[in-house]
């Protein structure tokens, strides 16, 4: 009888004790999470900008002032450079998303000297009410935009996509891709986790910050630079799918290659124009992100090829602050050609026509 009754204050007391010694653990973790986000200790320099630099899934902060410009420049509330668009969509408002990298997000530029600005500016004046959001995210390439895509950018319901786009040749990235894909469980797991600066502190340790395995789009070793193949194997795969979910909301896509100044260079020395036979072949094997044109014909998807008139316009004025940055005159070329492209597939209302 004894037995059974010091067996049922056992019972009793068991769970009450297990009760506080958890509340006792979650009180500690609560304040140690606390002090740590107060010391900052989790926080890496990129974190100023960026939201995680060990996802591939990176985003610009909301507000944070942006290293990128010339000028002081501040994101907007959505973590995207310049005027956000307006939701829900108004009535008559023709919407467009440009995604990109560094280039359409317009490093080194004034925001509203940018190609997504002047492409707005550019339909405005022919009549249309439009707003375009600049989602250049610095670093990503094709996959990473994809993502993008699905995950936040079809939610605002635009009329066009404008995708300028370079698959990546970065090994480190691939298996980054591959790593994600196969592994879906375990990374939302730790994007879970990820939320906990404790866990942040901890991660970071244990493993320093890959942020520079994930930004850099091309290996500069080349025995470890992915070949042409393997990566537009990949970009086929991301141009499929985003067709697939744009045409099922009925968004219009236009796929533009990256450009690389080298290309530019190497025609003007050899006095290449564009209707020369040479420049073609040239054009491909030094700018090879070229290649989508071939991935967007084979699926169906729109494209355009900027650098015939990008090669013209060279030799009067420079288009590039860098191997990839275009100065405001290639920002102009860009916005103007891909206003003239627009019109000539009669995707917008009748006032682009004039």
């Amino acid at each position: 009888m004894a037995f059974r009754r010091l067996l049922t204050r056992t019972r009793i007391r068991l769970p009450r004790r297990l009760f506080f010694a958890a509340l006792a653990v979650a009180l500690f973790m609560a304040v140690g999470e606390g002090i740590i986000r107060l010391g900052g200790w989790a926080t890496l320099p990129q974190e100023t900008v960026f939201t995680d630099v060990y996802d591939p899934d990176y985003r610009l902060l909301p507000g944070a002032p942006n290293p990128f410009a010339q000028m002081e420049d501040f994101f907007n509330g959505s973590g995207f450079r310049g005027p956000d668009l307006t939701m829900p969509k108004p009535t008559g408002v023709v919407s467009i998303v440009c995604t990109g990298d560094s280039t359409t997000h317009g490093a080194f530029t004034d925001v509203d000297k940018t190609y997504t600005a002047l492409l707005a500016a550019g339909l405005q004046r022919r009549g249309l009410h439009v707003e375009a959001l600049n989602a250049g995210i610095p670093g990503t390439t094709l996959w990473q935009q994809r993502r993008l895509i699905e995950q936040r950018l079809l939610d605002y319901q635009p009329d066009l996509l404008v995708m300028y786009a370079s698959p990546g040749f970065s090994e480190k990235l691939l298996y980054l891709r591959r790593a994600m894909e196969d592994g879906f469980v375990l990374r939302e797991v730790q994007r879970g986790l990820a939320g906990f600066h404790g866990y942040r502190l901890l991660r970071r340790w244990l493993r320093p910050p890959r942020f520079g395995d994930v930004i850099h789009q091309y290996e500069s070793d080349p025995a470890k630079r992915v070949d042409v193949a393997t990566a537009f194997h990949f970009a086929r795969r991301d141009v499929e799918i985003v067709r697939q979910k744009a045409v099922a909301q009925g968004v219009k896509i236009l796929v533009v290659p990256l450009l690389e100044r080298e290309a530019f260079a190497q025609a003007r020395e050899r006095g290449l124009h564009a209707d020369d036979a040479a420049w073609p072949p040239l054009l491909h094997e030094v700018n090879t992100a070229m290649n989508l044109l071939d991935t967007a014909t084979e699926l169906g998807v729109p494209s355009l090829n900027a650098a015939d008139a990008f090669l013209e316009r060279s030799y009067r004025e420079a288009l590039f602050v860098d191997e990839v940055h275009f100065t405001p005159g290639g920002h102009a070329l860009m916005a103007d050609l891909l206003t003239e492209e627009i019109c000539r597939r009669k995707w917008l209302p009748a006032p682009c026509l004039r």
